[in-house]
């Protein structure tokens, strides 16, 4: 018997084997007492149920936020979210300009997610579509007055941190008219090694 015989039979073994383990997670998840896709969907609070994200092939030609909310643009999204019984909540403009596509929140108030999905995937305009799924922040601030710090929010900060909170050997240069040191927040973080003063040398 050749080498190349043995790896032949030992790739078909383990292909079986595979297959068979496969098999039975399978059958194991289908079966299993927890398992039912619509009730997760509506009750798991995975996603928002009713709510579909849709990216739309572009038939509107320049895309942008005027063209997007008015004319052809807003013709075109309203006409693809009444054809399944849901509205527009929210058109992403930016996103839409930058990638070449339109991408579009729609909600639903008599049809689930997953009947959204369905006829949505019979439009030829549809790309793509995609539940609107939950999504938290995993490291809050503990600072007692972040609520009173709109930027942080408005540049996501939250979600920056759930990916990174930065980094000893990263340095930020901030350019400002006057900075307290001593601040509790800024003392333990300020290198003055690096840190010049302008005004009052």
């Amino acid at each position: 018997m050749s080498v190349r015989n043995v790896n032949v039979k030992c790739v078909g073994l383990r292909g079986r084997v595979f297959f068979f383990l496969f098999f039975l997670f399978f059958l194991f998840f289908l079966f299993s007492p927890g398992f039912n896709g619509k009730l997760w969907a509506e009750e798991g609070g995975n996603y928002a149920p009713g709510e579909v994200i849709v990216t739309l092939k572009n038939r509107v030609g320049q895309l942008s936020a005027a063209t997007l909310s008015s004319g052809a643009g807003e013709r075109y999204i309203k006409n693809l979210a009444s054809s399944v019984e849901a509205k527009s909540v929210t058109t992403y403009s930016s996103l839409s300009e930058a990638q070449g596509h339109i991408f579009v929140l729609v909600r639903s108030e008599t049809k689930s997610t997953e009947e959204l999905l369905a006829e949505l995937a019979k439009n030829e305009n549809v790309l793509c579509a995609s539940p609107n799924y939950k999504v938290r922040a995993t490291r809050d601030p503990n600072d007692p007055r972040y609520g009173d710090l709109w930027g942080m929010k408005s540049i996501k900060a939250n979600e920056a941190w759930d990916t990174t909170t930065g980094s000893d050997t990263v340095y930020v240069a901030v350019v400002d008219s006057g900075v307290y040191i001593d601040h509790e927040d800024l003392a333990p973080n300020i290198d003055k090694t690096f840190s010049r003063n302008f005004v009052n040398p």
